[in-house]
């Protein structure tokens, strides 16, 4: 691995546009529930090496065969990198992106690229490990983020809204509980959030001066918030020992 600057990159939530509809009880303000449509943009460091010009021969190869980064031997392709960069771009976007500055375009492209790689970096350890999750986990899951859009209509505008099908979304819903499992194995530790984070949490948005409805009604996604973010803050501390040992090749 090079010396360059190592930068660190922190993870990225949307949050749904549209209102809910209603159901029985009451569902989740947008301001909580936090649908993963790209999921592990792990906040940690990544050092990488960029090429100035197509000098190195293998870089050329590589570039020309639609080819963006190599990891450990695995490649990821520009059209997966173009698919993920299409898949964040509303909330790009909404944090100020402006698509027809280059620069800008280049610094985003260049992050999901760099995401990728850390995705790839925990999913080629997890499968050393043996871990692997059941259609059942992912299908569970997949209903429970659709009951909490507010039903089947309200979340596929939802996935249609950021470019992501289905069958994406179950992958990277796949992903997701693989990098649990994997963090749940390496550091021994239970992913949960208590009951004290979770009125704490809760509290916060009060405060905030949100219009926040009953604990009850959106006590599970603050739980899977609170998770998620557990998750990312050891993914934070471990990508930094994987890369160490890592093979990586950037020719985007």
């Amino acid at each position: 691995m090079s010396d360059e600057e190592k930068t660190l990159e922190e993870t990225e939530e949307l949050e749904e546009d549209e209102p809910q509809k209603k159901s029985k009880k009451k569902r989740a303000k947008p301001w909580v529930y936090t649908l993963v449509l790209v999921v592990i943009l792990i906040a940690g460091a990544l050092a990488y090496t960029q090429a100035d010009n197509l000098g190195d021969i293998s870089n050329f190869v590589n570039k020309i065969s639609g080819v963006a980064a190599e990891i450990n031997g695995e490649k990821i392709k520009i059209s997966e990198l173009e698919l993920r960069y299409g898949q964040s771009l509303a909330t790009l976007e909404s944090q100020g992106l402006d698509t027809t500055n280059e620069e800008q375009v280049k610094e985003a492209k260049d992050k999901t690229l760099r995401g990728l790689i850390r995705e790839r970096l925990v999913l080629q350890e997890a499968e050393k490990k043996g871990i692997e999750i059941s259609q059942e986990d992912v299908d569970t899951f997949f209903n429970d983020a659709m009951e909490n859009a507010g039903g089947e209509e309200a979340f596929n505008k939802l996935l249609s809204d950021n470019n992501v099908s289905e069958e994406q979304f179950k992958s990277n819903i796949k992903n997701q509980l693989t990098a649990q499992e994997y963090i749940k194995q390496i550091s021994g530790e239970e992913l949960t959030a208590s009951e004290e984070e979770v009125n704490a949490f809760y509290e916060q948005l009060k405060a905030q001066g949100a219009e926040a409805p009953p604990l009850e009604d959106v006590r599970e996604d603050i739980v899977r918030y609170i998770e998620n973010q557990k998750l990312n803050q050891i993914l934070a501390s471990t990508i930094d020992q994987l890369e160490e040992g890592a093979d990586i090749e950037i020719y985007f």
